[in-house]
This record gives structure tokens, C-alpha cells and sequence, in this order.
């Protein structure tokens, strides 16, 4: 695992690689004392399944999708933490590893 900016370029990297014609939509961002908040939307076609995420699944240029909730905290003008919160189900079930469970008509899996 690499950090830092190092390990912040790898990851947009293989994100850049692997989702072809990549926008971001940028939702909200939110700013309070010394953390700042971002909702986000990366939107693009599956070309490659480099990332650990979507290992085994056959990139056949589908849209995709991916939400984020980011949370960094600043100091000196640095981020020196990072949160994320990551819809990768959503992401695993647009290119077909992951299924949401049948559920019988009351809606509680039983």
C-alpha cells in the first residue's frame, strides 16, 4: 500500500485506466473549521478491471457510475486525513459481480 501523494497518484491512475472518457460530478462540497466535505459522482465506460474493486469482471465498455462521500481534514493548506464513504456495490452490480438478494413479498428475506 503506498500513501501520500504517491499513493493518492496510483489510485487516480488506475481509476483513469480503467473508466474511459472519465467526468466527475462534482455534487457538494462543505467546508467547516479545518474539514471539508465532498459528495461526488465519477461517470465513464469500463474499459479495464485493474482495480482490486472489480477483479474478474470482463470490462465490455458499459457506463458506469460511482459514488463518493469524501471527508479530508486540512492543516497548513495539506490534507492530513482522509475519509471515504463508497457506493461499490452500486459499481460491482453495473458490471455484473454483485446481485442484489431476492427477497419474498414482505420485504424482510425471509
Amino acid at each position: 500500500m503506498v500513501y501520500g501523494r504517491a499513493g493518492w497518484r496510483a489510485i487516480v491512475e488506475m481509476i483513469d485506466h480503467d473508466i474511459a472518457d472519465l467526468v466527475v460530478e462534482h455534487h457538494h462540497f462543505v467546508g467547516e473549521r479545518d474539514l471539508v466535505s465532498h459528495h461526488m459522482t465519477m461517470r465513464g465506460r469500463h474499459r479495464a478491471s485493474t482495480m482490486p474493486l472489480w477483479s474478474g469482471a470482463l470490462a465490455q465498455g458499459q457506463q458506469v457510475a460511482w459514488r463518493f462521500m469524501h471527508l479530508w481534514r486540512v492543516q497548513d493548506g495539506q490534507i492530513v486525513e482522509h475519509w471515504a464513504c463508497r457506493d461499490d456495490l452500486g459499481l460491482l452490480a453495473q458490471v455484473g459481480l454483485w446481485h442484489r438478494p431476492q427477497t419474498d413479498e414482505t420485504g424482510d428475506g425471509r
